[in-house]
């Protein structure tokens, strides 16, 4: 065991992934936090002999608050950890991730933050699996799973805890601008169980990235890196301006509806080459990305709308669950 690194899992109603993150971290520094679940989580952790923190339903559950109380609980625990490997509870870490994690870090002092490659455990089990499989290839930064040196953590300030989706995205964006490096390893760092089974699934994913761009975009619209601005700006063209004018050209002549058809399909085109050209996809897997990217700017222009509706009328931003 490794007396430099301390493991904080995350977890909301993930019982039947929980057993398989929890088994390879028993005996290690490490504790579960829970979020509000409704589901057999909490007394999985409570079986594995894995110290367990529930949070307080008095402020609204996110990944980065669960995150950051967890950092806490083990700098008290461990006061000596130098590294905080964070894990969601749908996750598995790969069985030399860690040793190879803590190496790495030794070795080039740089690095502020490690990851690795992730994988979908089961990526042809359902085409949403598929297509998040696709989209860890293109990642840039890292996930919530991912380590930290612990005096770099405390000093950003950690996860911004009312960022309810892509707190990881806009804590990158905080990391760079400040001028610390991130790192990815091309070596397997973890699997993911993404266990999407339905369309209704994948929609309430879609929404929740919407909703995500539109916050990193208003939390970051005065900074260097305008984090989430260009999402923002695709998801207003392709899943709102194009539609309305669309609709209101069509009362001048029924041909324009095949213009407005023909610049979805040329944006379909343009994602499936760059796929095939950026990241190696086959061309299969680009089309099949590419047409859940383009039929998905409608659901994310719900998100986008939700998050400055909830601004406008200062109403506190609650998770969007699709699982």
């Amino acid at each position: 065991m490794n007396s430099s690194i301390a493991i904080v899992i995350i977890g909301r109603n993930e019982q039947k992934c929980l057993n398989a993150t929890l088994e390879p971290l028993v005996g290690l520094q490490a504790i579960y936090v829970d979020s509000g679940s409704t589901d057999r989580s909490v007394v999985i952790a409570n079986n594995k002999d894995i110290p367990v923190h529930q949070l307080s339903p008095d402020s609204p559950f996110t990944a980065a608050r669960a995150r950051n109380e967890g950092f806490k609980i083990v700098k008290k625990l461990y006061p000596d950890i130098r590294y905080v490997q964070f894990i969601d509870g749908d996750c598995e870490l790969c069985p030399d991730w860690l040793d190879n994690a803590y190496n790495e870090l030794e070795k080039n002092t740089e690095i502020a933050v490690l990851c690795g490659e992730l994988k979908e455990k089961y990526p042809d089990r359902t085409i949403y699996n598929k297509l998040i499989q696709l989209e860890w290839k293109s990642l840039v930064y890292f996930t919530g799973t991912v380590i930290f040196k612990v005096e770099v953590f405390e000093e950003i300030n950690g996860f911004n805890p009312i960022v309810i989706a892509g707190e990881d995205s806009e804590l990158a964006a905080r990391l760079v601008e400040s001028g610390y490096v991130i790192k990815k390893l091309k070596i397997p760092m973890a699997t993911h169980d993404a266990n999407i089974h339905s369309i209704s699934q994948w929609l309430w994913r879609t929404i929740r990235s919407g909703h995500a761009a539109a916050d990193r975009a208003y939390i970051h619209s005065k900074t260097r890196s305008k984090d989430g601005l260009q999402e923002l700006q695709s998801i207003l063209i392709w899943g709102c301006i194009i539609p309305i004018v669309g609709v209101f050209s069509m009362f001048i002549h029924p041909a324009f509806l095949l213009l407005l058809i023909s610049l979805y399909l040329l944006l379909f085109v343009k994602i499936v080459f760059y796929r095939m050209n950026t990241f190696n996809d086959t061309y299969l897997d680009a089309m099949k990305y590419s047409f859940f990217i383009v039929v998905g700017k409608t659901p994310q222009m719900l998100g986008l709308s939700t998050f400055y509706i909830r601004e406008l009328f200062c109403r506190k931003k609650h998770i969007i669950e699709y699982k």
